[in-house]
């Protein structure tokens, strides 16, 4: 009886400590793809500093909340990001080659947030 409760809680142990370095793994990862989000939407030329700021604040507030556990509000905030980036294209105050290579980060941020699973 002994042995097998030794076995069951060693069993769970291994599988907590798998879960937590992956998930570890997944955040870091997560995060990575956040600060890339960050860094090229404060480096998009073709956006005025107003139009930056905005966006910037939108991926911050989306990364505060994933790194809160809040996966449904930091994608509703990637989503409000979304929505700015396609007003600021229709609009012409983004170039196109600044809103694609922040609709790919976008993309690579909410793949990894999970967000298609999330909504």
């Amino acid at each position: 009886m002994k042995a097998l409760f030794f076995s069951i809680v060693t069993s769970c142990l291994i599988i907590f400590s798998a879960y937590t370095l992956k998930s570890s793994s997944t955040d870091q990862d997560c995060n990575e793809q956040f600060t890339q989000l960050i860094g090229d939407t404060q480096n998009a030329t073709s956006l005025s500093n107003k139009d930056k700021t905005g966006l910037t604040g939108k991926a911050q507030n989306a990364q505060t909340a994933f790194n809160m556990g809040k996966i449904g509000s930091a994608c509703q905030k990637l989503n409000d990001y979304q929505t700015k980036l396609t007003q600021l294209e229709a609009s012409s105050k983004i170039s196109s080659q600044d809103a694609s290579l922040l609709q790919r980060d976008l993309t690579n941020t909410e793949n990894c947030v999970g967000c298609t699973t999330a909504q």
